[in-house]
């Protein structure tokens, strides 16, 4: 297979563990991948991550036609009451300040949170699936969901889940 596609890699975290396992996963989708940049979100970055078209001039913002090609991952925890992390607030924000229409971004969603915190568990991650959806971003396989409570490493958890996501990618 030709390395023609890119990987853009969003991560929201509070910690370091959703940066680590998108770093996990980067490694063993390198060899499917042209080239792979994992943006740690923060104030400056919004809807325009995804080529919206978006007529704000941020640079960040890039033309629609210039993200076809690409995939993305969003790699996300979960803070306080169900919340994504302070990293991602304005990103999350971002998509009611700049609507726009994302049909040609497919994306994998890797949720990261604790079991134990019930109904909140994963919730900062499906809050940026519902908002892509909203806007028309298709979600290429299930949310993976890692749970802290249990004994599987995140890092390694990534990785696995990362080969499954790219063959449904493709």
């Amino acid at each position: 297979m030709s390395n023609i596609r890119h990987l853009h890699i969003l991560v929201g975290t509070t910690g370091d563990t959703a940066r680590l396992a998108a770093q996990a996963s980067a490694k063993v989708l390198d060899a499917y991948f042209a080239s792979i940049v994992i943006t740690v979100l923060g104030e400056e970055h919004g809807i325009g991550l995804f080529g919206s078209g978006s007529d704000s001039g941020s640079s960040n913002s890039v033309p629609a036609e210039a993200a076809i090609g690409k995939a993305y991952i969003v790699y996300s925890s979960t803070y306080g009451n169900g919340d994504v992390p302070d990293n991602a607030q304005a990103f999350l924000a971002s998509f009611d300040l700049e609507p726009a229409y994302l049909g040609h971004v497919r994306y994998g969603l890797m949720a990261l949170g604790d079991s134990s915190y019930g109904e909140t568990y994963g919730a900062g991650a499906r809050l940026i699936d519902a908002k892509l959806q909203d806007v028309g971003a298709q979600r290429v396989g299930d949310i993976f969901e890692h749970d802290a409570a249990s004994d599987v490493d995140a890092n390694e958890a990534a990785a696995l889940w990362a080969t499954t996501w790219v063959s449904a990618w493709q």
